[in-house]
Parts: C-alpha cells; structure tokens; sequence
C-alpha cells in the first residue's frame, strides 16, 4: 500500500474512533435503562387512597368522571389490558397490607409493571420503540427524583385508578460504556495517527496491523447492541478483557517502535593522531 494512502487510511480510522468516542451507540445498551421507561400499576377504586403530604403535590387528581378504556387508543388499550393481566390478582388489594399509606409510596413491596423500550438512536428494534403513556388527571412528585401520573379508568363497568411512575436518570449509567469509549477510542486514535505518521514508511505493516485492530475495535463497539439484542451476547461482560488486550496491543507498538531505532552515533567527534599534520 502506497505510503500516502496508508496515511490517509490511518487518519480516517483515527478519527472515527474519536468520534466513537461521543457516540452513546458505541459499546451501548440498546433498551434504555429501566429507571428511564415508566412503570405501572393498577389498582381499584376502592383500595385507593391517595392521600399524600401537600408539600410533594403538583396537582391533586381532579374529581372527573373516568375514562372509558374504549376512548384511549389501541397502543393505550393494549397496555391497560396487559397491566391489568399481570396484576389481576393485586388490583384489589391494598398498597401493602395497610403498610403503607398510598401506591405512591416508593417503599410499596408490590412489583410494578414494566416495558421493554429500545434506545432512540438504535437502527432495528425486537421491543418496543417507545413507551405508550395515559393522559393524565393528576400528577404527583415524591421527593426529587420520582414522578407519577394518574389515571382513572373505567373497564367492564369498574374504575380502576392508572398509576404511571417516571425517575429522574441517574447520571451514573452507562458508567462502563463511557469508560469503554474514552479508555480505549482515545489513546488508540492517537497511537495509531501518530504510528502512521512517523512509520508509514519504514514500518508499514506495523501501520497496518494497527489500523486493523482500531477497525475491528471500532466494529465491535458498533455491533455491541445489536449482538446483546438478537444473540444476547453481552460484549461489556468483557470490558476488562478488551481494555486488556487493547492497552498490550498500544504499549507493545510503542515499545516496538522505540528499540527499533539505531541509535545516533556522534558524527562530529574527532578522531586523534591519523589526522596530524606532517611536519
């Protein structure tokens, strides 16, 4: 490969993987975390009560008549319909054997209703894309970082209150995918631009085993939720192991370069008694 199209190649790899770097697709989780999607419950009028301290209350559930399951849209009908399957047998009893004074109650043992939902920036998707809400009659916050809607509704002639909960995100996750990105993208896209600059010519299949791995790595960081969500391989699992090889295959590059420079001899040093003048 010619010494100018190598370099051009190289660069090119360098900067993809700074831009990697950036890129919560990368190394990503393709479902967002369940923090973020909303959770649910269901409960019967008549085990509800929620009556809670006015100081975490934004807009106490207005006494409007309930809304008929038939008026929400297909997506907002399946849903109810699945929430209330799981949770048919708890819909009539109370948050937690009178435990605890309302379903807001984050301390509630009883288990919520989740869904599946896929990253907005993911390309394909065996979940769902988004997450369906109701529209709401009230709405409470409990403490910072929990947000709950409420919904009444009426099906086969009862009324049944909709409890949809939000959480503010955490801002430590995806911890190891950003560690992932900025441990290994960075310090391999500089190795690599560097490498390419000063050995190109000298050193070419050093160039070239290089800039391989950064597209085999930068490759695998691309492919990683999409091998999590259809063969269920979770690459993360291996971060250690990654960064391991990753960091073995930077340092013995470096090192490799280095010995393999002659070292410099002192051409200016004079040589004495063959350079005498004659007398």
């Amino acid at each position: 490969m010619k010494s100018q199209l190598l370099l051009g190649v190289s660069l090119l790899v360098a900067v993809l993987l700074v831009g990697g770097m950036f890129s919560p697709a990368v190394f990503g989780d393709p479902y967002e975390p369940r923090s973020e999607s909303p959770s649910y419950y269901i409960a019967h009028e008549s085990t509800t009560d929620i009556e809670v301290d006015p100081v975490i209350v934004e807009d106490r559930p207005i006494e409007a008549d309930p809304t008929p399951l038939e008026a929400f849209d297909d997506e907002q009908q399946r849903l109810f319909e699945a929430i209330y399957e799981e949770q048919r047998d708890e819909v009539y009893n109370s948050p937690a054997d009178d435990e605890y004074e309302s379903y807001l109650d984050l301390r509630s043992d009883r288990e919520a209703y989740t869904r599946t939902v896929c990253e907005d920036w993911t390309l394909a998707c065996d979940a769902y894309e988004s997450a369906p809400t109701f529209p709401a009659d009230g709405s409470y916050r409990y403490g910072s970082k929990s947000h709950f809607e409420l919904t009444i509704v009426e099906y086969e002639n009862e009324t049944y209150e909709v409890v949809e909960r939000h959480q503010s995100e955490s801002l430590f996750q995806n911890v190891v995918e950003v560690l992932l990105r900025f441990g290994l993208f960075g310090p391999l896209a500089l190795v690599i631009s560097g490498v390419a600059v000063v050995a190109r010519e000298t050193r070419p299949k050093t160039v070239v085993a290089l800039t391989g791995y950064g597209i085999g790595l930068g490759g695998l960081g691309v492919a990683t939720p999409y091998l999590s969500m259809f063969t269920g391989t979770d690459v993360l699992a291996y971060a250690t192991e990654l960064g391991l090889v990753t960091w073995i295959v930077i340092s013995a590059t470096v090192l490799s370069l280095w010995w393999s420079d002659p070292p410099t001899a002192d051409s200016d040093s004079s040589t004495s008694g063959t350079d005498s003048d004659p007398e």
